[in-house]
């Protein structure tokens, strides 16, 4: 799944979350509208809780005011009191003594209260709150003025106060007692329309509350019901685009994959191709090329050698670029690989610098070489890689310096073999340090020169391959410096040396293979293979060094030839169309020829892929990379 696709989902997924969060909120909100308490519930509950209280208040002081007249009227206890009294007052000094009666009465208001408070006495009756005091004082008075004194009229004079008080305190109760009943039923009526405006109310309200909920229902039901369509529907239409994507995805990934197996046939193709062409390329070179040699030797004209060392000049360098198209073919497609061995690098260094020494000699070119003394012990690494690399950079010094030298300084530092090649050629722009290691890239001062741009792309990568880095350093007009590091570990024992030295495979500037017995060796060998140009070729340049040879084309004159000779080594061709050299061997060991059992067999081939181990792990003798001298 492609990243559009991932945001298509996470957008679809933030909009469903989205719609799901909205519709949460809604119904939160209308849930929140129907529970919602209406205040003109508080209001009706606080007047009708007020009206209470007041006809509380009101009944308490109509108590109060009944309370007061009874203790108000004189009592048949008093009457008898005071006819006694009057009886024993007849004889005696009239002495007279008054009690004054003094009664004050205070009410205490109650606090207010709050709503809250007020609701809770609803249901819960409070304590009064209502304090009536009342102070009642007596004055006692002594009259000693002995006066006349009628015991009747006395009697008669308190008998008619008392009737006096009693009719005073009854005019004041009844018309206190018809204030509090009228305001009685006034607070009564009051509650009473309070109460029914109340119900009228509560019941006009829960209609309306009902009516209220049920559009609420229909509105919540009917946007919920949107909003689930319109989130199946945002679902359907994510789905769809993710659907195409996905159905898109899924033909473009079949689209890559065989677009991946065509690109995978055609580096298959490609490859077999390129296997193909630098072996048929390489041994008609190699015939060229041994052929011109085999010329030079019998010609004594300086012409014909002139043209001679022209078709030499010429085919070797044809050879160079065949073999470096293979080499950029194997590292472009990572297929490259290292062998990690042990080998003197003052020695391999050695050799290449012996090995370059004719063709700067050949241009008027000082070559200089110093190399550490360190380098003189043993150290693990691809010395076949190494080589390769030296060799391209030497190359290009040579190929690109028209006078003055070229220079190998060596050095070991940091478990680092650094080697820099140092020329005095035309330099190069800093613009073009980075362009040269492009491949195919040739840069506007190498017109004229052979190559077609893959050597130092080639060196590029063999050093990345054996995990190191290259340096240029350039200044135009004075030359150029290569330098690279190569990661080397010493070792304290002597190891294993180089594939190249144990075989006599030493590799040349111009990538021929010597011959891996000592001639001293040989006297017959027998030679097998299906080009009888080569054939002829390798029998000449035995000749020529005392070698008898017998050639055969195919197995049949192979195995006479065993049956009927003795050979001190057999030379086959790997590559040939009745038997390749791998079955030959096979056959050999398995039969009952004697000879044929034990005789040295070395592999002659032209592919630059295939090296010696691979060769001697099958039962071979060694390899010769034609093409190749003896």
């Amino acid at each position: 799944m492609n990243n559009v696709s991932k945001v298509k989902i996470a957008v679809g997924y933030t909009l469903l979350l989205a719609v799901l969060f909205f519709s949460l909120f809604f119904v939160h909100r209308e849930m929140e509208n129907l529970i919602l308490t209406d205040d003109r519930d508080v209001q009706w509950t606080d007047s009708v809780l007020a009206l209470i209280r007041e006809k509380d208040t009101n009944t308490i002081k109509m108590l109060r005011t009944l309370s007061e007249a009874n203790d108000s009227m004189v009592s048949t206890s008093d009457i008898e009191q005071i006819i006694a009294q009057q009886d024993s007052v007849v004889t005696q000094q009239r002495v007279q003594h008054r009690i004054i009666t003094h009664r004050d009465t205070v009410v205490t208001r109650p606090r207010k209260k709050g709503f809250f408070r007020r609701l809770g006495e609803v249901f819960v009756p409070p304590k009064k709150d209502t304090a009536i005091q009342v102070k009642t004082s007596l004055e006692f008075a002594t009259d000693t003025v002995i006066e006349p004194y009628n015991p009747a009229d006395s009697l008669h004079e308190k008998l008619r106060a008392v009737a006096q008080q009693k009719k005073a305190v009854n005019t004041v109760i009844q018309r206190r007692k018809r204030y509090l009943q009228r305001l009685d039923h006034m607070l009564t009526a009051r509650i009473d329309s309070l109460l029914k405006d109340y119900e009228t109310e509560t019941l006009l309200r829960a209609r309306t509350e009902a009516e209220y909920q049920q559009a609420v229902r229909r509105r919540s039901a009917k946007i919920i019901s949107g909003i689930a369509v319109g989130a199946v529907l945002l679902s359907a239409f994510f789905l769809i685009i993710i659907g195409r994507d996905i159905t898109r995805s899924n033909r473009y990934r079949r689209e890559l994959e065989e677009a991946r197996r065509r690109a995978e046939d055609l580096l298959a193709v490609r490859e077999k191709l390129m296997l193909a062409i630098t072996h048929d390329f390489k041994a008609p070179l190699g015939s060229i090329m041994g052929y011109a040699d085999l010329l030079s030797r019998l010609t004594v004209d300086e012409r014909q050698r002139f043209y001679l060392d022209n078709m030499k000049t010429s085919s070797e360098h044809l050879l160079k670029l065949v073999v470096d198209l293979l080499d950029f073919h194997r590292l472009d497609l990572n297929k490259a690989e290292t062998n990690r061995v042990t080998f003197h690098p003052s020695r391999l260094l050695e050799e290449i610098h012996v090995s370059f020494e004719p063709l700067t000699a050949a241009k008027g070119l000082a070559l200089h070489c110093d190399i550490a003394p360190e380098l003189g012990g043993t150290y693990i690494c691809d010395p076949l890689r190494l080589r390769q690399i030296i060799n391209n950079l030497l190359s290009n010094a040579v190929k690109f310096t028209d006078q003055g030298s070229v220079t190998m300084t060596a050095r070991y530092k940091d478990r680092r073999l650094v080697v820099a090649i140092a020329d005095t050629g035309k330099g190069m722009e800093p613009a073009d340090r980075e362009r040269i290691f492009q491949e195919f890239t040739r840069l506007p001062g190498a017109q004229g020169k052979e190559g077609f741009g893959l050597g130092l792309s080639i060196v590029r990568m063999l050093v990345q391959l054996l995990e190191g880095t290259i340096d240029v350093d350039s200044v135009p007009g004075k030359g150029s410096t290569f330098t690279i590091y190569i990661p080397i570990y010493p070792v304290r024992s002597e190891g294993r040396r180089m594939k190249d030295e144990e075989s006599g495979c030493a590799a040349t500037p111009n990538g021929n293979s010597s011959f891996p017995v000592p001639h001293s060796s040989l006297k017959n060998v027998l030679l097998i293979d299906d080009d009888r140009i080569q054939l002829t070729l390798t029998a000449a340049m035995l000749q020529q060094s005392g070698i008898n040879s017998v050639s055969c084309l195919q197995l049949d004159e192979l195995l006479d030839a065993l049956r009927t000779a003795t050979f001190d080594v057999l030379l086959t061709d790997v590559q040939m169309p009745a038997i390749n050299g791998f079955d030959l061997l096979k056959l050999l060991r398995a039969s009952n020829i004697p000879q044929a059992q034990s005789v040295p067999v070395i592999a002659v081939t032209a592919r630059s892929d295939m090296q010696r181990e691979e060769f001697t792990v099958h039962g071979f003798a060694g390899c010769l990379h034609k093409p190749f001298t003896v």
